[in-house]
């Protein structure tokens, strides 16, 4: 199938999202890229989409509209949707699994995505003075902003990719700054171009959006 095209709207400052992923699909299976906080994490996604021809799937937004979630914890901890991962995994299957590929998955984390969805795993890390800054900038109450943090410094995310998936598909890239965004769409656009190129499919992605208690920012 051909891929489908992505329109970049308009890029601006935000300093939003704490995690970012990306999911790439070939063969009906995607790649999936995640963080703790990341630069720009919308902005990368609506590029490597421009880029790609990518669908963007969005799941905080499925989240949220199709109700996948057992309830809100409004606790100055977590202030986020409680996800329910069958529900969502259900909903997703079909999207995933299908032979149409072409789509960029945004979301926070990966571990209970079945690994079979995915050839690449990306994992974007922000320093974490960096990663302070940018959550309280974002205005984030201090046991938030202290819980993600602590995530990033306990590399959370990065060991979870690392004990799902094959070690040949995770790969870890710094996204600190705009230079670094920069160099993540080139890279990422790039092997999307290659893996098309050697499969002959058109290329999918999941790239995730979403706060690391996944609050549907």
């Amino acid at each position: 199938a051909a891929p489908r095209t992505c329109a970049l709207r308009s890029v601006k400052l935000l300093e939003r999202g704490e995690y970012f992923g990306f999911s790439i699909d070939g063969n009906q299976r995607f790649v999936l890229a995640d963080s703790l906080l990341v630069t720009h994490n919308s902005a990368l996604s609506e590029l490597v989409c421009a880029q790609t021809g990518l669908d963007h799937v969005l799941v905080n937004e499925l989240v949220m509209t199709h109700g996948l979630h057992d309830g809100f914890d409004d606790s100055e901890q977590f202030n986020s949707y409680i996800l329910d991962e069958d529900k969502l995994l259900d909903f997703m299957t079909e999207r995933m699994e299908s032979a149409e590929g072409g789509a960029l998955v945004e979301y926070h984390t990966c571990d209970f995505f079945p690994e079979h969805w995915f050839d690449l795993v990306v994992v974007l890390r922000a320093d974490n003075t960096v990663l302070y800054d940018r959550l309280e900038q974002r205005h984030y109450a201090p046991a938030k902003l202290q819980h993600n943090v602590s995530l990033e410094i306990m590399r959370v995310v990065a060991d979870m990719a690392a004990e799902s998936y094959h070690a040949d598909v995770v790969r870890e890239v710094d996204s600190n700054d705009v230079d670094d965004m920069d160099r993540n769409v080139h890279n990422l656009s790039t092997w999307v171009a290659d893996y098309d190129a050697e499969t002959g499919t058109a290329a999918a992605a999941t790239d995730g959006d979403g706060d690391g208690d996944g609050d549907g920012d």
